[in-house]
């Protein structure tokens, strides 16, 4: 994992000049949230029962920076 953790940013980057602003979640276990949220677009999803959780809320409308400041209201503060 940790030999692929280099490309979230880069694809990020990628996503944001295509015009693409839809959130990349980083997740699994070399991923933390300070790693997931130190570039555009990343959000952290630490347990598989949160993702449907972020999920709903980005279907309500919330961005990738809503995410990331709601987050342990999201996931219930685990």
């Amino acid at each position: 994992m940790t030999t692929t953790m280099s490309a979230f940013p880069e694809e990020a980057k990628q996503m944001k000049a295509a015009g693409l602003k839809m959130p990349l979640m980083g997740c699994g276990g070399a991923v933390n949230r300070e790693y997931a949220n130190g570039y555009d677009l990343g959000i952290f999803c630490d347990k598989a029962p949160h993702t449907p959780l972020i999920a709903q809320k980005l279907v309500d409308g919330y961005d990738w920076k809503k995410v990331r400041e709601e987050w342990d209201n999201i996931v219930g503060g685990n």
